[in-house]
């Protein structure tokens, strides 16, 4: 039986600090490369004693410990994912949680650690002003955020049916994953003359929507068939591609946890995804599609052997599934998006 996921953020406890501080010094390590590692080693005995005198928060699933949130006040210490699970929308979950809690807050970021920064700024933090850090001689910003001010507004993300003069736009995300990824096993960039036909396929029966932020699409998703015959109508493929730098911004989920939403009306009852997978990472392939995959729900059906080659290396293939609704002896008809576009518009998807 699958086990269902049980996520949910609190308070650390001292029985919680040294997974807490081993988190803390494997990222700092990995993230902060341009600084000695002797040099987090070394402090991580002071650290520990101040994580217990701090206000800590962590994010837990199923009992284990995936990220934490430390803060002083308002001033946000360090938000810390293990390297496995990040971009799975942990580390916003942990600054929205204290958000929530705080009128404003005020951090420090390292100004080499590039991801941090689009992060931050993306969460609606602003950089105040340069400052250079007295132990590490590392540069860095002081980057503030505050309630009301707007810019958590400039953040937001919505959510619509991709349109097909959205095509060069799509294109234009997709690329990179072509040329510079094995996450796709397409060779060629294709033209926006083919992209598009490919999006007007898809909208003919299925759903196939954008992630837009301040007008400008970051991500998208769309379904397809599983297979040609009949009998598999009640399942279908699922493909999510997201702007290479927005890859951390919960775009992602949203735009699955909208199209479970859209399918379950069209009366689905499984969706599928088809992942590339290394047998070890390397250069252009991770296992964060797998991962993220898994923390929403999907679990492994099966995984096919050398099944692409690419870039002088084969790479292993695995199918995910998830069930989204019940299989009785007589089930639905299937329905087609445009049948039930009207009543997903402005309840998942804006007008």
């Amino acid at each position: 039986m699958k086990k269902e996921k049980n996520c949910r953020i609190r308070a650390m406890t001292e029985e919680d600090l040294d997974s807490v501080a081993k988190i803390w010094l494997d990222t700092n390590v990995e993230v902060h490369s341009f600084i000695p590692s002797e040099y987090w080693k070394g402090n991580l005995t002071s650290v520990k004693g101040m994580f217990l005198q701090a206000e800590m928060y962590v994010y837990e699933e199923n009992g284990e410990i995936l990220g934490f949130i430390g803060l002083d006040q308002s001033y946000v210490a360090g938000i810390f994912v293990k390297s496995q699970y990040r971009s799975l929308g942990i580390g916003k979950a942990l600054l929205d949680f204290v958000k929530e809690q705080n009128e404003e807050l005020t951090l420090h970021v390292y100004q080499k650690n590039e991801k941090a920064v689009h992060f931050y700024k993306r969460e609606g933090f602003r950089i105040q002003r340069k400052m250079t850090d007295k132990d590490t001689r590392e540069e860095e910003y002081l980057m503030e955020w505050s309630k009301g001010s707007g810019v958590e507004d400039h953040a937001q993300i919505l959510l619509r049916t991709a349109n097909l003069s959205d095509a060069p736009r799509l294109l234009e995300i997709y690329a990179p994953y072509v040329t510079d990824t094995a996450i796709t096993f397409e060779y060629d960039v294709p033209t926006v003359e083919e992209f598009r036909e490919r999006m007007e396929r898809t909208l003919e029966k299925y759903p196939y929507i954008v992630a837009v932020r301040d007008g400008r699409i970051i991500g998208y998703a769309y379904a397809s068939a599983f297979a040609e015959r009949a009998a598999y109508g009640w399942s279908v493929e699922l493909s999510i591609y997201v702007d290479m730098e927005e890859r951390r911004s919960g775009a992602g989920r949203k735009l699955y946890d909208a199209l479970e939403t859209i399918l379950k009306e069209m009366h689905i009852l499984n969706v599928n995804a088809c992942i590339a997978c290394p047998k070890e990472e390397d250069e252009y392939l991770d296992r964060n599609s797998v991962q993220f995959h898994e923390h929403m729900g999907f679990r492994l059906a099966g995984e096919f052997h050398d099944s692409g080659y690419k870039f002088g290396c084969w790479y292993n293939m695995v199918w995910m599934e998830k069930m989204i609704g019940e299989h009785t002896d007589q089930p639905l008809p299937v329905l087609t998006f445009s049948q039930v576009k009207d009543k997903v518009t402005g309840r998942i998807l804006a007008e």
